[in-house]
């Protein structure tokens, strides 16, 4: 572990619960080995499809705009938001990345508003692209993790 990670992991989180409240997600960031076992089995099993507009109102973004970005089907998310049934494996690993990514967004920019800008808007150390279009793919999500741990360090991006 180096220096600057050993600092971020001593910092106290900037993010309050009551911000996330619109978006509380189903599975939470923990480094306890058995709670993110417990979170993958939550995956598994299926987020609540309520948890996709909760997460796109967060974002200040129709829902509609974070389905394109996250390339699933239109008529499964609104069949699973609407009956109350569970999100699928691959559909609740998307938004599951897209809530994590808000999170260390809020705590990297210390506010809302520009965590959703930075997240809606095309970004030069992306190749151009915009981030919460990139989280997809496991590697999207890694990249805009690694860009948001620059900024966090204070590494030009």
């Amino acid at each position: 572990m180096t220096a600057n990670q050993k600092r971020a992991s001593n910092k106290p989180s900037r993010v309050q619960p009551a911000r996330l409240a619109k978006a509380k997600p189903a599975v939470t960031e923990k480094r306890r080995p058995t709670f993110r076992l417990e979170s993958v089995a939550t995956l598994r099993e299926g987020i609540p499809g309520s948890d996709w507009k909760k997460t796109s109102a967060a974002l200040g973004i129709p829902s509609e705009r974070l389905i394109a970005w996250l390339d699933v089907k239109r008529s499964t998310i609104k069949r699973d938001e609407q009956s109350g049934a569970r999100l699928n494996a691959a559909n609740s690993d998307k938004l599951y990345r897209v809530q994590q990514i808000f999170e260390k967004a809020m705590r990297v920019f210390e506010e809302d508003a520009s965590a959703r800008a930075w997240l809606q808007k095309p970004q030069r150390t992306l190749g151009g692209e915009v981030p919460l279009s990139l989280l997809d793919t496991t590697l999207g999500y890694e990249l805009v993790g690694d860009a948001l741990e620059r900024i966090e360090a204070g590494i030009a991006a």
